[in-house]
């Protein structure tokens, strides 16, 4: 799940869905914790609904799909969906549900079908086979390289067209994305 930690130049508190705009491109998620403080906000917001992050009752399913069970999971937290998931048609005799978060629950159904997922920029829920296309990104610097943790910082807004589940060729090397974080401070936007 994305998250957001975020400072705004505002006397009122941000509240429910908000939009991020970072150089065209938008991130849909909800504020989740924050406060005013001396006429600036600061808070968190996740990417989607911030149901993930809330308690589900126990379920019981029986003669169902992952498809379904996924939807459920979704449904009782709020979220919703990707139009690009997989269809997760592999029967399910039956599954229980205990107490859980939301993130929780979709985790489960995505170990089950043995599938990483991710909440995307628009706030919908993907699970998926990675497919590790290529995405070119043009115009960015590499700053520097962390051999051990496998971590590349780079610098420029086309940087931000990365996102998991990705390949781009930097400096002749593909390097598989598998995390992001994105920096902006001022003007100056790292990745």
């Amino acid at each position: 799940m994305w998250s957001a930690d975020v400072e705004v130049d505002t006397d009122e508190a941000l509240t429910g869905a908000v939009t991020l705009d970072l150089e065209g491109r938008v991130f849909r998620g909800t504020v989740v914790d924050g406060a005013v403080t001396y006429g600036r906000w600061s808070g968190r917001i996740v990417g989607g609904a911030g149901g993930l992050r809330s308690e589900l009752t126990p379920v019981a399913l029986a003669s169902t799909t992952l498809r379904a069970v996924l939807e459920e999971a979704l449904r009782a937290a709020g979220e919703t969906i990707a139009p690009a998931a997989d269809t997760l048609t592999a029967a399910v005799a039956r599954w229980h549900r205990l107490r859980t978060t939301g993130d929780v629950a979709v985790a489960e159904v995505a170990r089950a079908a043995g599938m990483p997922w991710r909440v995307l920029r628009d706030g919908t829920v993907w699970v998926g086979a990675e497919t590790w296309a290529a995405v070119t990104v043009r115009d960015v610097d590499v700053l520097g390289r962390e051999p051990i943790t496998g971590c590349t910082e780079l610098a420029g807004d086309a940087a931000l067209d990365l996102a998991p589940g990705r390949t781009v060729t930097l400096d002749w090397v593909a390097v598989r994305v598998g995390a992001v974080t994105h920096r902006l401070d001022g003007a100056a936007l790292r990745t």
